[in-house]
């Protein structure tokens, strides 16, 4: 005779719950910041929000009802996977839209450099492995070549600027007895690898570590280069918004009287000014506004500003 096994309702309760919560999908944000990532596992800035600092939510919708955007990073994820399904449905004989297919034509390998020089578009031999010697403020490393490099794509604080010593220490403390590797992600065409003071225009990646001026600009130890495009220009713009949106360093919200000091900025403009700067007449439709408020907006202190003695602008 054949038993039939009966099974207990909150077997299938649980089933139908754990079977969800593997399909679901997981949505993250900083406890005060201002976007959702629906893509953690990947999204760069994701990867970077310490354990203690995340708030997680049922759903987009959720997360939208928060207040909360979706991050670029995961923005830009979502449309390359929604670009790469609508590649592979296409059948060989069904050419992208816009025209009749094209003929592939082959690329010739790629010969990576295994000598510690990399040459430039300008052809100018870059020293690509080594040390640093020394670390002087404003972001300049002494390379045990003899040569001294700057981040590319980044603005590093000057002495007695904002975040300054923390952004000196972070550096010593990346690239102390590590084997740094140089590299030149200009924007197409760049072929300056100088700066104006004679330093190397680079990218730093420290061995086992990451980008060295991405992550200055996650803590909040450094700005983005808005006078200058490289190719790294707009994930540095991501990893700025998520240092601005959890308010570190150079993003803190001043105290007092410090955070009330008026600024002047303008219609469209992405810097703020001292009352008697030279840029002000320069503004369209100048405004007033607290500092505080100026880093609210996302707003970054201009070269004359940042050049202001230690005794007014330590604080900033």
């Amino acid at each position: 005779m054949r038993r039939e096994i009966l099974i207990p309702p909150w077997v299938v309760i649980v089933v139908f719950a754990v079977s969800n919560i593997a399909f679901a999908e997981s949505i993250i944000g900083t406890a005060k910041g201002k976007v959702y990532h629906n893509h953690p596992e990947k999204c760069s800035s994701a990867k970077r929000i310490q354990s203690d600092n995340v708030t997680r939510f049922e759903s987009r919708a959720d997360a939208e009802r928060a207040g909360r955007r979706q991050c670029r990073s995961c923005a830009k994820i979502d449309k390359d996977a929604a670009a790469k399904s609508e590649a592979d449905t296409r059948t060989p004989s069904q050419p992208p839209s816009g025209g009749a297919s094209k003929a592939v034509i082959p690329q010739k390998p790629v010969r990576l450099a295994t000598d510690s020089t990399a040459t430039s578009q300008s052809g100018v031999r870059l020293p690509q492995l080594v040390h640093a010697k020394r670390i002087i403020d404003g972001g300049t490393i002494e390379l045990d070549t003899g040569d001294k490099a700057g981040l590319l794509g980044i603005v590093v604080p000057n002495r007695g600027q904002p975040a300054a010593r923390d952004a000196c220490r972070f550096i010593k403390e990346q690239t102390h007895d590590r084997l740094l590797k140089l590299s030149l992600p200009a924007a197409p065409g760049d072929t300056m690898v100088r700066d104006a003071l004679g330093r190397w225009r680079v990218s730093i990646n420290p061995q086992g570590g990451r980008d060295l001026a991405g992550e200055l600009v996650f803590q909040g130890y450094a700005w983005l280069n808005r006078g200058r495009f490289t190719s790294r220009s707009e994930e540095y713009s991501r990893l700025e918004e998520a240092a601005w949106s959890a308010g570190r360093g150079i993003w803190r919200q001043l105290d007092g009287d410090d955070g009330q000091r008026i600024v002047m900025t303008g219609r469209g403009a992405t810097e703020y000014h001292d009352k008697k700067c030279a840029h002000v007449p320069h503004l369209t439709d100048p405004m007033q506004l607290a500092i505080n408020e100026a880093r609210a907006r996302r707003l970054v202190p201009c070269d004359d500003y940042r050049a202001k003695g230690s005794e007014r602008s330590s604080q900033n």
